[in-house]
């Protein structure tokens, strides 16, 4: 009744190998700290400048996105 699952089913793969997936982990790090700290400055230090808030929740997230992106494509070239 166990389920029986194969080893090379659950291969993993190695960041190390590939460049794309660690500059979108890379770009994906950096917009998310970026975020979080500006969020935060924001918050603490009440800024009143209206284009704050497009790079905190327009521009930043796109780039966050587009390296989770970069992060996926990677790993599927790589498992090519």
């Amino acid at each position: 009744m166990g389920l029986k699952i194969k080893p090379s089913q659950f291969e993993t793969t190695r960041f190390s190998n590939n460049v794309i997936p660690l500059l979108g982990a890379g770009l994906s790090l950096m917009r998310l700290t970026m975020i979080v700290v500006l969020f935060l400055m924001n918050m603490v230090f009440d800024m009143r400048n209206t284009y704050i808030g497009i790079y905190i929740y327009i521009i930043l997230p796109v780039f966050l996105v587009l390296g989770l992106i970069m992060i996926h494509v990677g790993m599927v070239i790589h498992r090519k």
